[in-house]
């Protein structure tokens, strides 16, 4: 028993001592491939492929080597070598083919590959092997006509619908690739998600939409033809949703909702995307149309939720924060309060009135009390009643109670540490020692911050931070600053006429200060929240064209045609003003918004509407 057992230990011993130089080989062979060294390679190659017993494994890196070297009589030889040993491989007539053809014989090339594709059997693994091995080669119209023979062969044309629709996409035949996708979402339903992932990879490639307009034109026709296959309606949904166009998918989604019964499910998500994707107005008509559903629809009070929600962002998108928009506002969030009661269902509703009624009625007081009857909750959780200090903090900070502010926001941050909601406290507190004067201290705090995991967080800070950094210094008391930190707290408290005297003292006192974009930048906001827009436009032009290359030229090239577009009802000028801030300002982060607002404004996201 034991000499039997140091026999089988000595074999394995030994047999992995053999093997550890093929091994060790292979990788030095593969790692002269990876770095182009094929004079290297080849000699290995050779070796391995001459000496070893799954020669195959080495055949194609030996040959590809005597290839990128144009040894092509090697080559050559090397493959008919290897065709001897297998005769049915029909990939080995595609390689002799494609040497033939590396010697500039194009004749003899196409009759091997012709050779290959005569001889296809009605297997479909081998005609999957034949396609590849084209595809490979980049014959891809062969590629195409094997998988084509293949079908015929099998007496079945369902089959390799995606390695046919692969070589479509590659030989830009969009419509027959979409047939083939469509098809076999007729055939099988569960086959959408699959084919919504390879359209959003072709569509990664698509420069000048032909694939996207190519899709959108086969499923609509899909539809026309096959109306009562739902399928093609939730995919054209999907299309629509690529290209955020939300009003086109929201026409499609509303008619399934009606045809299915579907109580608005699919219309809450769509409505969700269309609001983080700040389509406010397809995104209010969605949760609008929930809300008519009635009381008893699951959907109800979250869509009504959502609506309030979306209503208050158009306001401060539009900059209608006046108190005659803000109380219309306000008078739907008091309904749905009145509805629904205080209580954890309706907190995060009762927060947002309670900053509505602060900082935009002057009703402190009631905004504190709906505050305080939150924190009372005993079911409301820990990070909530934070948020709802967090607020109290602000609305103190607003009333001119900073050292309680100071307090609240102290506290929070001692309680949640680690967290997103105490780097928020700790930044708001950061703020108010800027408003104080004390950039030393605030800058300690924003240091810290820059780190934050809330990107957000990160970047209020760092913007915060630069803007000490660039202007202080400049004179020894560092006055300008103090000033206009100052004025920042005037607005934010709503001291409108105490900011301008500031903010037109800095200008007046420190005329070519580095600040004078930032001092005119903010009465252009200042004017704009009392939709003095003429004045808002005045001083935002001045920054454009005396500072554009400034930090806020951006800014204030997009503020500037929200003017024009929202408020103005000037749509010649928005468009202009959106297209000079995609082109002058390619990185800013208002691209992405600048250009939906474009396209909205030329119209190009217009097309015909399907009925489903």
């Amino acid at each position: 028993m034991n000499k039997i057992f140091l026999i089988t230990v000595f074999a394995i011993i030994t047999t992995s001592i053999f093997a550890q130089p093929k091994f060790n080989d292979s990788k030095l062979a593969y790692q002269y491939y990876k770095n182009k060294e094929y004079d290297k390679a080849v000699v290995i190659y050779k070796s391995l492929y001459e000496n070893s017993s799954s020669s195959r494994n080495y055949f194609t890196f030996y040959l590809n080597c005597l290839i990128q070297l144009k040894e092509l009589d090697n080559a050559e030889k090397l493959i008919k070598k290897e065709m001897r040993k297998r005769p049915k491989d029909l990939s080995l007539l595609v390689e002799l083919g494609y040497n033939y053809q590396q010697q500039g014989n194009t004749e003899k090339a196409n009759k091997q590959y012709q050779k290959a594709i005569k001889h296809l059997p009605a297997d479909k693994n081998q005609v999957i092997r034949l396609s590849n091995s084209f595809r490979a080669k980049r014959k891809y119209g062969l590629a195409k006509q094997t998988l084509l023979k293949g079908r015929k062969l099998l007496n079945n044309n369902s089959l390799f619908r995606n390695e046919l629709a692969n070589v479509y996409l590659v030989e830009r035949e969009y419509s027959e690739m979409l047939n083939e996708y469509l098809d076999l979402l007729s055939e099988n339903e569960s086959q959408l998600k699959n084919i919504e992932n390879r359209l959003q990879a072709a569509m990664y490639i698509d420069v000048d939409d032909e694939i996207y307009l190519s899709i959108k034109e086969g499923v609509i026709r899909k539809i026309q033809q096959n109306p009562q296959f739902s399928v093609y309606n939730e995919l054209l949904i999907w299309l629509y949703v690529q290209k955020k166009d939300f009003r086109k998918a929201f026409f499609q989604a509303k008619a399934l909702d009606k045809r299915n019964n579907e109580e608005g499910n699919r219309l809450m998500n769509l409505g969700r995307l269309a609001f983080s994707n700040n389509d406010l107005d397809v995104a209010g008509d969605i949760f609008k149309y929930i809300i008519k559903k009635g009381s008893s629809n699951n959907n109800f009070f979250n869509a009504k939720k959502l609506y309030l929600k979306v209503s208050y962002n158009k306001l401060i998108i539009q900059n209608k924060t006046d108190a005659a928009h803000m109380s219309e506002i306000a008078k739907l969030y008091d309904e749905t309060i009145d509805e629904f009661g205080v209580n954890v269902k309706t907190a995060g509703i009762v927060k947002d009135y309670s900053h509505i009624l602060a900082f935009y009625l002057d009703n402190t007081n009631k905004a504190k009390e709906y505050l305080q009857r939150l924190m009372n909750l005993k079911a409301l959780k820990k990070d909530f009643i934070n948020l709802c200090k967090l607020e109290l903090a602000d609305i103190d900070l607003f009333d001119g109670n900073i050292w309680e502010a100071a307090l609240l926001y102290a506290q929070i941050e001692n309680d949640n540490e680690e967290s997103i909601i105490g780097h928020e406290a700790k930044l708001r507190k950061a703020k108010l020692a800027y408003y104080s004067g004390d950039f030393l201290w605030a800058q300690a705090q924003l240091d810290v911050l820059k780190a934050s995991t809330s990107k957000l967080i990160a970047n209020d800070a760092f913007a915060l931070s630069m803007l000490i950094t660039e202007n202080t210094g400049l004179d020894t008391s560092e006055t300008a600053m103090k000033l206009y930190a100052s004025a920042e707290l005037y607005e934010y408290r709503k001291q409108d006429s105490m900011a301008f005297l500031t903010l037109d003292s800095i200008l007046t006192m420190f005329p070519n200060h580095s600040l004078t974009d930032e001092v005119l930048f903010k009465k252009a906001e200042i004017y704009l929240s009392h939709q003095n827009y003429d004045e808002a436009i005045k001083y935002l032009n001045i920054v454009i064209n005396d500072y554009g290359t400034d930090v806020l030229g951006d800014n204030a090239l997009f503020k500037l045609a929200s003017i024009y577009d929202y408020n103005k009802n000037d749509p010649d000028e928005a468009e202009k003003l959106y297209k000079k801030l995609m082109t002058d300002y390619e990185g800013s982060i208002y691209i992405v918004e600048a250009r939906k607002r474009y396209r909205a404004i030329r119209g190009d996201s217009v097309d015909e509407e399907i009925n489903p």
